[in-house]
């Protein structure tokens, strides 16, 4: 498995050079304000390609509950890293920005395509600008503005217990409310065994879309009844993995 893996990583050498030369033509330092296809599709590739080399083989249940092209808010437990690169990776016909933490965006070459793809850092340690930054993902996700779905681990925190889901944070819902926008609950089983597995044997990861949450039939709930919603059908299906 070693050799095998050694031998992926040489021959994707080109296609890092060529990833990392595309990178080269996003200003970071430039707001963009409409979602790019052309990039958005690269970024897919490239979290698809790079799950790979890490020895991820992924399965995905219930593409036919979504739309393509549709935006949404998809929200996902969160027990790797590899979570949401999983999910953005696999849905490429479904753009998805994930909120994520500030460090993520020092990962050279990624940030660059974060910043295009419109991902956006949620400072967790100031509320109102956190907030901010739900407002700015709902307004993302409407077709007169960025136009694209968002990604969100309403856990705030990868997952390290022994328990099956941690509490969730209900504010990341308000991007689905104010943007009148339908929420897919999706479920990942398996990636927290990448990091244990990796250079030694493959890791299957199972990708399940449980459940599309119409804004019409939750547009009257606070978003703690639509957190609590959601975390139950994550719950049934992560307590009954077979």
């Amino acid at each position: 498995m070693v050799i095998y893996m050694g031998l992926l990583a040489i021959l994707s050498i080109p296609f890092w050079i060529v990833t990392g030369i595309v990178s080269l033509t996003i200003n970071t330092k430039r707001e963009y304000t409409h979602y790019s296809r052309f990039y958005g599709r690269y970024f897919s590739l490239v979290l698809r390609y790079a799950c790979f080399l890490a020895g991820v083989r992924t399965r995905v249940n219930g593409r036919d509950k979504i739309k393509d092209g549709e935006n949404y808010l998809f929200v996902i437990n969160h027990r790797s890293n590899y979570d949401p690169m999983i999910l953005a990776g696999e849905l490429s016909r479904n753009p998805i920005a994930f909120i994520s933490k500030p460090g993520n965006f020092k990962i050279p070459i990624g940030r660059r395509f974060m910043h295009r793809c419109g991902y956006l850092a949620l400072n967790r340690e100031n509320p109102r600008e956190g907030m901010k930054t739900i407002k700015r993902a709902s307004d993302m996700m409407k077709e007169t503005d960025f136009n694209t779905g968002i990604g969100v681990c309403p856990e705030g925190t990868r997952n390290f217990t022994e328990e099956t889901l941690l509490e969730f944070k209900p504010g990341c819902f308000k991007c689905a409310m104010w943007a009148k926008k339908d929420i897919v609950v999706c479920t990942a089983v398996g990636t927290e065994n990448v990091h244990r597995n990796y250079l030694r044997r493959r890791t299957k990861v199972v990708i399940d879309i449980l459940e599309v949450l119409k804004y019409e039939d939750i547009k009257g709930l606070t978003t703690i009844e639509v957190s609590d919603r959601v975390r139950d059908i994550m719950l049934k299906r992560l307590e009954n993995k077979d």
